[in-house]
């Protein structure tokens, strides 16, 4: 591969990325304009879902590495931005979340419900660190 095109290629990559950042941005604030009771919460919700896993595709495509294999770590920090009160944030961090913020919930949660919390997937007992880039 010449220069150009090493160049072009990367460049290609780095639009990509860029795009589904806007699009999760776009996403992102269509999901805070939308009441949960509103009939189209479900279609938004399901959209910005899609805009997170298009986010995490572009970034292992342009080469973006984590010391976890996981990309739910990574994924928390996305949703742990949303505000506190938003109900989809704290249900993920209920099933997928990891630390003492999602344990602080389900804990809350066995409390009202007079039963531990059902586990929806196999928690790591580190939470590994994010690295930015390779």
């Amino acid at each position: 591969m010449t220069n150009d095109s090493h160049i072009e290629a990367s460049m290609k990559l780095q639009r990509a990325e860029f795009d589904a950042v806007k699009n999760l941005a776009d996403r992102y604030h269509a999901v805070t304009l939308t009441p949960i009771v509103d009939e189209d919460y479900p279609e938004v919700r399901h959209y910005y879902e899609g805009a997170v896993l298009r986010v995490l595709d572009a970034f292992r495509e342009n080469g973006r590495r984590w010391t976890s294999n996981d990309p739910m770590i990574w994924a928390q920090g996305l949703i742990q931005q949303l505000p506190d009160t938003h109900e989809g944030r704290n249900s993920w961090l209920l099933n997928y979340g990891v630390g003492e913020e999602a344990e602080n919930l389900r804990q809350k949660w066995a409390e009202q419900n007079n039963k531990p919390f059902p586990r929806m997937r196999e928690l790591p007992q580190d939470i590994p660190k994010i690295n930015n880039c390779a």
